[in-house]
């Protein structure tokens, strides 16, 4: 039985790209003037740090399926304390990582499908963050939760051609990285 000297030891901050799209996913949008998805995950990596000696995992991929209820659960605090209905929020948030966690589980019908999809998003979180924030969230409502430009315009309080340039420009960095590669 290995030690635990022997376990890996993993940094939450090695994952927070992919924190960060999580919780720009799950956060409710009328709660993300009080409070910022980058916040959550900084309270998120103070909750892993502490309980650091909780995780019985060995890879990678065990530490994210560890981090995730560490970041819902902060998701679920800071909507107590600052959502006026947080039942309904709280139902959404449990709804959709119960989704997420399902197809991260490996309820497809093979293992190949669930690491493309682990895959995917650590690969869409990478190339998110290495945007401007004001291109990660147009690029998240747009393409991640599917809102229309006339919506994010609204939710932003920007014009539709605001966020159209934006997302351009989102676009025309995520090609020009693909280019690259």
């Amino acid at each position: 039985m290995p030690n635990d000297d022997d376990r890996p030891k993993f940094n939450p901050e090695d994952f927070r790209d992919y924190l960060l799209l999580l919780a720009r996913l799950w956060l409710p949008r009328r709660i993300q003037r009080k409070m910022d998805a980058s916040d959550l995950v900084q309270v998120a990596h103070t909750k892993a740090f502490e309980k650091a000696e909780q995780f019985q995992g060995e890879n990678s991929a065990q530490y994210k399926a560890w981090l995730r209820p560490i970041l819902r659960n902060t998701l679920l605090d800071a909507l107590k304390k600052y959502d006026r209905a947080p039942e309904e929020s709280v139902r959404q948030l449990t709804e959709s990582s119960c989704r997420l966690e399902a197809k991260l589980a490996g309820d497809e019908p093979t293992a190949s499908m669930h690491v493309a999809l682990q895959e995917d998003l650590d690969q869409m979180a990478s190339l998110l963050a290495a945007l401007p924030e004001d291109q990660q969230k147009v690029m998240v409502m747009k393409y991640c939760l599917g809102l229309k430009v006339a919506e994010i315009a609204e939710e932003l309080g920007r014009t539709t051609a605001s966020v159209a340039g934006l997302l351009r420009r989102g676009l025309k960095h995520l090609r020009g990285t693909f280019a690259e590669e």
